[in-house]
């Protein structure tokens, strides 16, 4: 019960159970009626109908009434969460402050009522071990569906009556925020010319380049005859397949048992002893024939020779 300092009406309710967990306390939890009027917010608690009572109930003149005694479990909290319990009337003592709340003309709440607030606060204080962190407002553990005891509720006099923990309100100042662009079009994409200072005709229209594919490996199937040299020097001075500056594929080079160089017969039928790799990839994606690592030729096969002819 309360100090008897503090006259306590009593008016029970139906709607309580036993605590869970040991019935330890370490919450106390405050709230407003929300509703029209004081005396129909104390019905609202009393019947039986209604499935939520409170442990004491504040009129706004300052008036206490208790309804459910504090080793017993109030139904108050509803769907709460606090520090890792989910079970907030089996460790809270409610109670209920008359105030008709946001929807109902919500206002400040009178000295008389505060003083009464303040006084049952530390009588329950002294009664269980509750820390100051953990003297709550209906809102802190349920807050995406409770806004109350409200903006109005006098914190700091609580505070200042050792009830609760206050930290002061930081000043509002701009941070870091993202800019809003304004509709309208877009500013023109920064291109990065190609190495040699000029864009190509894809990037003059804003498409992005990717890097260039590989090539692809023909299998077995024909390549095109290269009857010309390459003009370009060799890569890192691999050794060229034709003797000149750059590589052939080989494709149509005459050999002495008359076989065609790609290593098939004088009919063009692919045999054994063809060469052995037929697609040859440039690291970075560059033009096979700048290849540093050559593909060996088929046995009996060297360069061409001035008795050799291509075609």
């Amino acid at each position: 019960m309360v100090s008897p300092a503090l006259p306590v009406e009593q008016r029970p309710s139906p709607n309580h159970g036993p605590r869970t967990g040991g019935g330890r306390v370490d919450i106390l939890l405050l709230h407003y009626t929300g509703m029209p009027s004081a005396e129909g917010a104390l019905a609202w608690l009393a019947s039986p109908a209604s499935g939520v009572s409170s442990h004491y109930f504040v009129f706004e003149d300052g008036r206490v009434v208790q309804l459910v005694d504090e080793d017993r479990r109030a139904w108050h909290a509803g769907a709460s969460f606090w520090a890792g319990e989910t079970d907030i009337n089996s460790r809270s003592v409610g109670i209920e402050i008359a105030n008709p709340g946001h929807n109902w003309g919500y206002r400040a709440f009178p000295g008389a009522q505060v003083d009464a607030v303040v006084r049952l606060c530390r009588a329950i204080l002294s009664r269980h071990p509750i820390p100051a962190e953990r003297v709550l407002a209906h809102s802190d553990v349920a807050p995406l569906r409770k806004e109350d005891p409200g903006e109005l509720f006098p914190w700091d006099r609580l505070h200042a009556a050792g009830v609760g923990h206050l930290v002061p309100p930081m000043p509002l100042a701009e941070g870091p925020a993202l800019r809003v662009v304004p509709p309208g079009p877009l500013p023109p994409l920064r291109l990065r010319p190609r190495r040699g200072g000029r864009l190509r005709r894809g990037d003059r229209r804003g498409r992005p380049r990717l890097p260039a594919p590989l090539p692809s490996c023909p299998g077995r199937r024909r390549r095109r005859r290269l009857d010309r040299r390459d003009p370009r020097p060799a890569s890192r001075g691999a050794p060229s397949l034709t003797g000149g500056h750059g590589s052939a594929y080989l494709r149509g080079v005459s050999r002495p048992d008359g076989r065609s160089g790609n290593g098939g017969n004088a009919a063009g039928e692919e045999s054994p002893g063809s060469m052995e790799t037929r697609c040859r990839v440039t690291p970075g994606g560059g033009d096979p024939r700048d290849s540093a690592t050559e593909s060996k030729p088929p046995a009996g096969l060297g360069r061409r020779g001035k008795g050799e002819r291509v075609g």
